[in-house]
């Protein structure tokens, strides 16, 4: 079999792949009466979108003519105008079952360690496409008397010599509770090591480290000291030396080779020009028009001076009243009038789409795919209403060629590039019998993640009826995440969950192997997660004390730790001092999260302005938002190349890439710090 993998540059905005299985979908859109549930377009998207499961392909139907395969495959193939790489790949190895073979990487037909008559454990496939049992466990459980997994720190009397010593208690009785958790009752002398408190023997605890710096933690000249999941001081960002050339900035350097810290020209006061770094120093010599705030004069990152606020009012903005001013700090004041009130944004590839208060969707951006459910193909730049058919929605999942909602009654309504654009509009999905969802993912293609009522997690595809994931035993899932070839949840007792693609290290489990069935997150020492999302090639999670955690691909900084090396377990995202997270949105290439008071961090890719810094520049670790003037964020949904936000006051804020109108500011301007959403058109 023929198989062409599409790998494009990253800089661009429209990125397709075109993977194992193609021959199979095109036979789909001549009606051949195929099931592929892999392979076809697959294009990225936001946060909350899909990849894929491998299954294999059943062909049966008429054959298509040569012609008829070429012309369809050259639509196809030039759907994106990018740079490109074409590869031809044999049949083992393409994640595609075919004839003869056992498995296919993350392929393996349906079948898991306990359908294969083991109690639990991990299927594996081997380089010649046969079944790797030797992961499966003939016991597995909980009770068992052995710790197995990732999942159990102890088993009945058996804690691994553990101690309450090792997890911050001076003295007491360790022992295991019926869950295989640390039963930590009979340890004493101390708060479990993780609540943010330092008690003797800790060194530090959380972000709390007790005044101590890199210089006073040991012989070292400066730094980021760090707390580890020991309490004990971490040091590894302490530096001993500076270096300048080494492209890290240290001590009295205000910048290092191309490493500004996102500061130019424009944030430095000019109105433009380059900025340059000099022995280690910012050189100004190349940047033009030096402003001045409260001269009058609207210039560079000045939104606005004096009266002069560059055109922007309430009226031309959209809204029905209301007044715009100038602060002093020329930042435009919006006290306008909002004719809408938003209650949900969830930001796409190409488009984005929102809730009402009424429980009413709206998309605008790209509806080349019949994304907008608006049966048309045309661009919308400012927000056009989903025909529901009355039905109310509580939730909406943008995908990249295809979107979809949840209902009151807990029904998935989907609609795009699964049908043509003029029937793309909102279709009710199978349930299972006797069963509503409860929570809805999809990423970039026409697969959907959904939990029931009791927790247990489905994949369908659109249309198609949902089909059962293998579940932990005794547990059941609270939230679910997809990535583009990875989705994660979160179980009842706060441990991630995480299976299908782990090339880059995205399932957490501290391997690089692929899982068909659900995993466990190596988690943080005594820590839990309570929020959860996933990128492209990584995965982004909250604990119980509103610390950030990322791992997975590390390129562009997406993890936040100020490095671009992947992490195969969960790696502490460097917080801002003194704050903590209460949610956060893992998107293509960047990241970005909410803190306590209500303010944006993002970090990560920047090229297109998404992180809303008020740069292009890559982000290595949380940086603030530009804050709109007089509100707080509630909500946030990183995307693929643009971020939008939820306001105190129920109004939408994107930023970013303006291409196809998905800013939904009315034109295509690129925006690097948050815009106001028009009003829906009426």
């Amino acid at each position: 079999m023929l198989q062409a993998h599409r790998t494009l540059e990253s800089g661009h905005h429209d990125i397709v792949y075109i993977t194992a299985g193609v021959w199979h979908n095109l036979h789909n859109a001549l009606n051949a009466s195929e099931d592929c549930t892999t392979g076809g377009i697959i294009l990225h998207g936001p946060i909350s979108a899909t990849g894929f499961i491998a299954a294999p392909c059943r062909r049966s139907g008429r054959d298509i003519s040569m012609k008829q395969f070429l012309l369809i495959f050259l639509i196809s193939w030039a759907v994106a105008a990018c740079d490109e790489t074409v590869e031809v790949a044999d049949a083992c190895g393409d994640e595609v079952l075919d004839l003869g073979e056992e498995c296919d990487g993350g392929a393996f037909g349906g079948s898991y360690c306990q359908l294969l008559g083991y109690y639990g454990g991990r299927l594996t496939c081997t380089d010649q496409c046969s079944l790797d049992l030797s992961l499966c466990l003939e016991k597995g459980f909980c009770g068992d008397g052995v710790i197995q997994g990732d999942n159990e720190s102890c088993d009945g009397d058996n804690i691994a010599d553990t101690r309450c010593s090792a997890i911050g208690y001076p003295s007491g009785e360790l022992s295991c509770a019926d869950n295989c958790r640390y039963n930590i009752s009979g340890c004493e002398g101390g708060d479990l090591c993780g609540d943010g408190v330092i008690q003797t023997p800790e060194e530090c605890d959380g972000n709390a480290l007790g005044g101590t710096d890199c210089t006073m933690a040991g012989d070292y000249l400066g730094g980021t000291l760090a707390c580890g999941s020991d309490c004990r001081f971490d040091t590894s960002r302490c530096y001993r030396e500076v270096v300048c050339g080494d492209g890290v900035i240290q001590g009295d350097e205000e910048c290092d080779s191309e490493n500004t810290s996102g500061i130019t020209c424009g944030t430095l006061g000019y109105t433009g020009g380059s900025l340059r770094c000099v022995d280690c120093a910012f050189d100004l010599s190349e940047c033009q028009g030096e402003i001045s705030c409260g001269d009058g004069v609207k210039n560079g990152f000045e939104e606005c001076d004096g009266t002069d606020l560059g055109g922007a009012s309430c009226d031309s903005a959209g809204f029905s009243g209301g007044s715009v001013s100038c602060d002093g700090e020329c930042r435009l004041v919006w006290e306008c009038e909002q004719t809408e009130a938003w209650i949900a944004v969830n930001a796409g590839m190409r488009h984005t789409c929102a809730v009402t208060g009424d429980y009413r969707v709206f998309c605008w951006g790209d509806g080349a795919y019949g994304q907008l459910g608006t049966g048309d193909a045309s661009p919308v730049m400012i927000p056009v209403a989903v025909p529901m058919g009355g039905v109310g929605a509580t939730a909406v999942r943008a995908g990249g060629m295809s979107t979809c909602a949840l209902s009151h009654e807990g029904q998935a309504y989907c609609w795009g590039s699964f049908t043509s654009i003029e029937e793309a509009t909102p279709m009710a999905q199978p349930l299972p019998p006797g069963e509503t969802w409860s929570h809805l993912s999809i990423y970039y293609n026409n697969t959907g993640f959904a939990l029931d009522s009791q927790g247990s997690a489905w994949t369908f595809n659109m249309p198609g009826a949902p089909v059962a994931v293998p579940m932990p035993a005794d547990r059941s899932f609270t939230t679910i995440a997809a990535g583009m070839l990875h989705r994660c949840a979160l179980d009842d007792m706060g441990n991630a969950w995480c299976w299908g693609s782990n090339t880059d290290s995205q399932l957490g489990d501290g391997t690089t192997t692929t899982a068909s069935t659900p995993i466990g997150v190596l988690m943080p020492s005594q820590r839990l997660f309570w929020g959860l999302s996933t990128g492209r090639e990584h995965s982004c999670a909250i604990d119980d004390l509103g610390n950030a955690w990322c791992w997975g691909k590390g390129s562009y900084y997406r993890l936040g730790n100020g490095e671009e090396i992947n992490q195969s377990t969960p790696e502490p995202v460097t917080m801002p001092p003194e704050r903590t997270f209460d949610s956060i949105s893992a998107g293509e290439y960047h990241t970005c999260a909410i803190d306590d008071l209500g303010n944006a961090w993002c970090w990560g890719h920047n090229g297109e302005g998404q992180a809303g810094v008020n740069s292009t520049t890559n982000v290595p670790s949380p940086t603030a938002v530009v804050m709109p003037p007089g509100v707080t964020f509630t909500g946030i949904s990183a995307g693929t190349w643009h971020t939008c936000a939820l306001d105190n006051l129920g109004s939408l804020w994107c930023w970013g890439c303006g291409d196809y109108g998905k800013l939904g500011s009315g034109d295509l301007e690129q925006s690097n710090i948050p815009r106001a959403v028009l009003p829906p058109a009426q």
